[in-house]
């Protein structure tokens, strides 16, 4: 084989080794590039995703804390008007009222405790708390008559919600609380079925959720 053959095939063979080891080296780096941009895309579509899902069980939560507390409300001015009618004694109704709560509970964890304007709680579930000094007891003093107001706090290693709304018949604090986590019973599926279905990732990507 001559020079020049030897020559030329050495020369071929080395631009073919380094064109096969620069598109290896460029698919790589766009593999690479690829995989970067949609770790971001997820991540970023995730966020969205966790804090939509959030936010629906928040709405939820304070939905169905408001209705629980419309409902103690009202039965509060039934008995407080059995009271002004003379058919039972202000004791009685106070009394009727305050048995009647400690027997509603609802959901997993659900449950009514009342409070005194200073945060000392007068009636619960469990007996041993009455008398006791409320967990969220300083933002409770900060609240007015008026206020309908929820708080997030941590119990027993559970986070929870409370709703606390004012009966102004038998001067409590209504505190109606749940563990957050209970509020996924709560939840409309439907509506958050539509939220997820209008996210899209990429083309062809969509998120979905699994019960455990």
């Amino acid at each position: 084989m001559k020079i020049k053959t030897k020559l030329l095939l050495f020369i071929g063979g080395t631009l073919v080794i380094l064109l096969i080891l620069g598109f290896g080296a460029l698919i790589k780096l766009v593999t690479t590039e690829v995989s970067k941009e949609l770790d971001g895309q997820l991540e970023s579509q995730t966020e969205i995703i966790t804090t939509q899902v959030s936010d629906l069980i928040t709405t939820s939560a304070k939905s169905y804390l408001i209705s629980m507390g419309e409902s103690v409300l009202k039965n509060s001015i039934t008995l407080n008007e059995l009271y002004l009618r003379g058919e039972i004694t202000k004791e009685q109704s106070r009394s009727f009222f305050i048995s009647s709560l400690n027997k509603q509970y609802f959901l997993n964890s659900g449950y009514i405790f009342t409070t005194d304007n200073n945060g000392r709680i007068v009636s619960h579930p469990s007996e041993n708390k009455v008398g006791t000094i409320s967990p969220m007891q300083a933002w409770i003093i900060r609240q007015s008559n008026s206020d309908k107001t929820f708080k997030e706090y941590e119990e027993d290693g559970q986070n929870k919600i409370v709703y606390r709304v004012y009966d102004e018949n038998f001067d409590l604090n209504i505190c109606i609380s749940a563990s957050t986590k209970d509020f996924l019973e709560a939840v409309d599926l439907y509506e958050l079925n539509n939220s997820l279905n209008s996210i899209k990732i990429g083309k062809t990507g969509f998120p979905f959720l699994l019960d455990f």
